[in-house]
């Protein structure tokens, strides 16, 4: 035989195109909804032997509206290939630095941001670290137009489809659209 065949893969979806497809295609805002939804649709159980405490964490979560969090955090990972939920945990440091959740007096917010307004800005460097090569802190895009610079210990991060790492987009550490 002398006839052969190349596989040429298609370009990734543009942002906007995602966008698009996710507000205008009942189709595709299902494949991208379907599983939040389903994860999140008959709760989920909180356990403790301190009453109290398990009490009073299922009234913060209310107040933060923890399923709301959960399910963008999710749906945007799923159609971006990524989002974070930032956890305004206060220990007393900048958020820059690794959480010391020993210190934490309080959660003060709960935000979510898609990949598209967070970036790595430094990485772990050494060698022996288990986390060698992994973004340690990001950048984040406010809506107010700033920038603010967070540890990974301080994100909640949702990826998209599984993506090999030689697929994975090595500038932004993103996963593929699903």
């Amino acid at each position: 035989k002398t006839t052969a065949t190349t596989h040429v893969p298609d370009p990734p979806i543009s942002d906007d195109e995602l966008t698009s497809l996710f507000n205008h295609n009942d189709m595709a805002r299902k494949v991208i909804t379907i599983v939040p939804r389903e994860m999140l649709r008959q709760g989920y159980v909180i356990s403790s032997n301190n009453v109290n405490a398990a009490n009073l964490l299922i009234k913060r979560m209310k107040e933060f509206d923890v399923n709301t969090a959960l399910e963008d955090g999710i749906t945007w990972g799923r159609l971006y290939g990524g989002s974070v939920i930032f956890v305004g945990a206060n220990d007393g440091q900048p958020a820059d630095l690794p959480l010391r959740e020993d210190w934490v007096t309080s959660i003060d917010f709960l935000e979510v941001y898609d990949r598209r307004n967070v970036y790595p800005h430094s990485q772990y460097e050494n060698v022996r670290e288990p986390l060698f090569g992994k973004p340690r802190v990001y950048a984040i895009n406010t809506a107010s137009g700033g920038i603010s610079y967070v540890h990974e210990s301080r994100l909640i991060r949702f990826g998209g489809a599984r993506t090999d790492e030689h697929q994975t987009d090595g500038q932004t550490s993103r996963n593929l659209s699903m």
